[in-house]
């Protein structure tokens, strides 16, 4: 156990620059380019695959690449997916990802089978990339092969060091593309993957979620508990895991989260952006320093999605109204997948009309069942309007950083 937690410390503040990077990339080439009239092209033009062929060349330089890739975009949305089809399945793996990204967010119904051949093979960064994508749309289960992949590689090949970052945000998406899955064998795969990375705190949450700790697993969570030099978001997952057994496991999820609540329910979180926005060239000012603190800890809500105490739902729904426009989205999404009959039930009066009726839109997502169930406080209209933008933008876009940290993540 010591070795692991030295281990980890090792790698915990350890930035993903090639994650980020790519990501900034997809978002600035995705934002450039608007969706044109629809198309059927039997084939690709000569011009076409021209172009397919020097973003997919690896003596091509990268900037060349990359602006090839960009006129891909901007052909009509058929040539561009069957263009981004043929980049799927012979780029390397930065264009590869970008393109299955790109065909994620179109709505490409066969990404996936296109893709499986390849995603063993990609880095843990490429595959927690496409699985987090994907999960920003809602629960997908054709997508549980790919995520058991992940999953097992994680247990059986145990990352080093330098791989155990990324190695666990893809175990984390794996496993929360999992968590609906019916089938005993998927709990006993998360298990051993938890195993092999103890430090992921979604493992933790995904793991727990309506069973409790075997013995070796609860000597671990208690010594993570314990250490004081273990992240929060880590300590509070392990916590949640020993909570439905340990009553002071217990008692520290509930005083985490309510000194969270506490400091931040009341607080403006578009006023806490603007004033470090306005405060940036200073850069020890205390408005930044509380916005970023805001935006790194918010994901300790996420445990309230999996913790087995009355206390997720009281707090849940108490602070669904807060001044804080992160908290209360963070907190509506928990409410909105985990109890959404109580959503419904009690109609929340004192929730903006267009935030609530988001949160219909995702409980027809999640709870397709519940369709007939949900009221109309607005136009029908603007219920149809979320869900078509929640369909074609995703969690994400709706939500924003309340989406991962709904989930712990």
């Amino acid at each position: 156990m010591t070795k692991d937690v030295s281990r980890s410390r090792a790698y915990n503040g350890r930035s993903v620059l090639s994650l980020s990077l790519l990501f900034s990339i997809i978002l600035e080439l995705f934002s450039l380019v608007p969706l044109l009239a629809w198309q059927s092209p039997d084939q690709l033009t000569p011009k076409v695959r021209a172009t397919v062929t020097r973003a997919s060349d690896p003596d091509t330089p990268f900037r060349e690449r990359l602006a090839a890739f960009q006129d891909l975009l901007k052909e009509p949305p058929a040539t561009s997916h069957l263009a981004l089809r043929e980049l799927l399945g012979r780029a390397d793996e930065t264009f590869a990802v970008m393109s299955a990204i790109r065909l994620i967010t179109e709505r490409e119904k066969q990404v996936i089978e296109l893709a499986s051949p390849r995603f063993a093979t990609w880095s843990y960064t490429g595959q927690w990339s496409f699985l987090g994508t994907i999960l920003d749309y809602g629960p997908d289960p054709g997508i549980w092969g790919l995520s058991r992949l992940v999953l097992r590689k994680v247990a059986d090949e145990k990352p080093s060091i330098e791989e155990s970052s990324h190695a666990g945000r893809a175990a984390g998406a794996a496993a929360l593309t999992l968590m609906q899955s019916p089938d005993s064998s998927d709990r006993e795969i998360i298990r051993r993957a938890l195993g092999a990375q103890p430090r992921v705190s979604v493992l933790w949450l995904v793991r727990t979620k309506g069973e409790l700790l075997e013995n070796n697993e609860r000597e671990v969570a208690e010594a993570i508990l314990k250490d004081e030099l273990t992240p929060m978001s880590v300590r509070l997952s392990a916590a949640v895991a020993l909570a439905p057994t340990k009553q002071d496991a217990a008692a520290f999820v509930t005083r985490a989260i309510r000194s969270f609540l506490l400091r931040y329910s009341d607080q403006d979180a578009e006023l806490m952006l603007t004033h470090a926005l306005q405060q940036r060239a200073q850069s020890l000012d205390q408005s930044q320093t509380d916005f970023a603190n805001l935006l790194g800890e918010l994901k300790l809500l996420g445990a309230l999605q999996f913790l087995n105490t009355d206390a997720a739902e009281m707090f849940t729904f108490e602070y669904l109204d807060c001044k804080n426009q992160l908290v209360r989205k963070t907190l509506g999404l928990i409410a909105a997948i985990r109890w959404p009959g109580h959503l419904l039930r009690d109609r929340q009066d004192h929730i903006a009309r267009a935030e609530y009726v988001n949160l219909l839109a995702v409980v027809s997502l999640y709870h397709p069942e519940l369709g007939a169930s949900l009221p109309s406080p607005a136009p029908v209209d603007s219920l149809n309007a979320a869900r078509v933008k929640l369909h074609g933008s995703g969690l994400g876009s709706m939500f924003f950083k309340a989406y991962p940290a709904a989930f712990g993540f």
